[in-house]
């Protein structure tokens, strides 16, 4: 069965896991550079202070981090104007379908309806697969560990309202019994068990 972020994110190894990445990377300080020379505050482009005007500079990183993480992609959105570069957007990698052409090359982007150039759009993946556009996540990587690591949580918690009616278990008895009785039989125990109505009492030698 598929694990979805959503799945993923239900286990508190994987919720720590991404948090750590992300709590580190909004701390990271910058340097920008021009011809080789250090450009004080005053002189770094304002995109790279605060990339997204919507948004802070951290809440930006974290997304990204984020994206990359649950997906193994993450997107800005580049908005330009005369000056050059005037905004990036964080796009929910979830709704991002890439185009190729002929030879597999990237040739658009489509998000919630509406396509973009191979400029208007920065990838960036964090494993690269050749033979395919989209990067690879651990979240992608990692389905059978995570759904096993799932399905084990799910039963822990399930064992006390559901540990009466074991999945490879059955009631047996050395006593005829007919359709109905061993109908009945049953429905009571799934009763009492699933329904947590009590102990069931059951005969015949049932067991």
């Amino acid at each position: 069965t598929n694990v979805t972020t959503g799945d993923a994110f239900s286990l508190s190894m994987v919720y720590r896991a991404v948090s750590i990445h992300t709590t580190a990377v909004k701390q990271l300080s910058y340097d920008a550079y021009r011809s080789g020379v250090v450009l004080t505050t005053d002189q770094a482009p304002t995109w790279l202070k605060r990339p997204d005007i919507d948004s802070t500079r951290s809440a930006f990183l974290e997304q990204t981090v984020v994206s990359m993480a649950c997906t193994g992609n993450a997107y800005w959105r580049i908005t330009r104007n005369e000056r050059g570069v005037s905004n990036l957007e964080v796009l929910n990698p979830l709704d991002v379908l890439i185009a190729t052409d002929a030879s597999g090359k990237v040739a658009s982007y489509s998000y919630q309806g509406k396509d973009y150039r191979r400029d208007e759009i920065q990838h960036l993946r964090l494993l690269r697969i050749p033979g395919t556009p989209y990067g690879l996540g651990p979240i992608q990587a990692a389905q059978q560990e995570l759904r096993g690591a799932i399905d084990t949580r799910d039963y822990a918690g399930n064992w006390f309202t559901g540990s009466g009616v074991p999945a490879g278990g059955y009631l047996g008895t050395d006593q005829a019994l007919n359709p109905e009785l061993a109908q009945q039989t049953r429905d009571n125990w799934t009763k009492a068990t699933a329904n947590r109505d009590g102990v069931p009492v059951l005969g015949n030698g049932v067991k």
